[in-house]
C-alpha cells in the first residue's frame, strides 16, 4: 500500500510551463513521448487587473517532453474533437483516447459528450486525432 509520496515542482522554467494557463485538461503518459495533455480551458491572459481573463474551451493537444511544451499538429483534413473540459483520457497500446467530457457553451443533455478519440504517438506516421 503506498503511504507517502514525493512532490517535487518540474515546471520550473518559463518553456516548462503550458504556453497559456489551463484547467480541466485531460492527460496521458504516452511511454516513450512525455504527457499529453488535451482540451481543457485556455484561460487567456488577462489585459487588465479588473477583467478576468478570456477563457474559452479547447480540443489542441500539448505534448510534454524533455522539459517542454510543444503543440501536437493534427492533418488539415482531419476532424478536430468537439472542444471539452472534464474528459478522461488512457493510454492503450501506444495511443492517447479521449472519452467523452463536458461541451462549455452547450446546453442541456447534448453537453455531456459520449465520442472516443484516439491520438496517435506523435513519432508514428499516423499523428493524428481520429473517430474510434
Amino acid at each position: 500500500m503506498l503511504s507517502s509520496v514525493d512532490l517535487v515542482e518540474i515546471a520550473t522554467s518559463p518553456e516548462a510551463r503550458p504556453p497559456l494557463p489551463r484547467s480541466g485538461a485531460a492527460a496521458v503518459t504516452l511511454p516513450e513521448h512525455g504527457v499529453v495533455a488535451i482540451g481543457g480551458y485556455d484561460e487567456g491572459k488577462s489585459t487588465s487587473p479588473d477583467t478576468p481573463p478570456p477563457r474559452k474551451a479547447v480540443s489542441d493537444a500539448l505534448l510534454f517532453s524533455h522539459n517542454a511544451w510543444q503543440p501536437l499538429s493534427v492533418p488539415l483534413d482531419d476532424e478536430l474533437p468537439t472542444p471539452r473540459l472534464a474528459a478522461g483520457a488512457v493510454e492503450l497500446g501506444g495511443h492517447a483516447y479521449l472519452i467523452g467530457g463536458w461541451a462549455s457553451g452547450v446546453q442541456g443533455p447534448e453537453a455531456f459528450l459520449s465520442d472516443v478519440w484516439r491520438l496517435s504517438p506523435p513519432s508514428s506516421s499516423s499523428s493524428s486525432s481520429s473517430s474510434a
